[in-house]
């Protein structure tokens, strides 16, 4: 579970997008769930990280979501990949409906279908009622 314990930070060339995506994910939770993180290094933490060069588009779009019980890495090889990676997490935990995901490891290329190394999303969360 995604709390104020988390913080957001950036591995990788420093570059303008660097510093949008950190902003990006950190706005997601305060916005959409009332979660202050931290940003910089620091206990459980959501990693953004740029690990070389990309060769074409593709390449640069694709990125891998790995799902620890402290740690979300997104990796890519640019920061763009990286950016999609973070609408991806977002995305997943509004269909959740919690700031909750179970280990896994998901590589999402570009132009094609993800591929799935465990099982990432848990089933949807029932609304409160009352």
């Amino acid at each position: 579970m995604i709390d104020g314990s988390w913080s957001v930070l950036a591995e990788g060339p420093m570059e303008d997008p660097r510093s949008f995506a950190v902003e990006e994910i950190a706005s997601f939770f305060r916005d959409a769930a009332g979660i202050a993180v931290r940003t910089g290094p620091g206990g459980k933490a959501i990693a953004l990280r740029v690990t070389g060069n990309a060769v074409d588009r593709r390449d640069a779009e694709s990125y891998t979501l790995r799902v620890t019980e402290d740690r979300i890495t997104i990796e890519a090889r640019s920061w763009r990949g990286v950016l999609y990676g973070v609408y991806y997490l977002e995305q997943i935990l509004l269909d959740r409906g919690a700031p909750a995901l179970r280990p896994g490891e998901i590589r999402v290329y570009a132009d094609g279908d993800p591929i799935w190394k465990h099982s990432l999303p848990l089933p949807k969360i029932s609304p409160k009622k009352g």
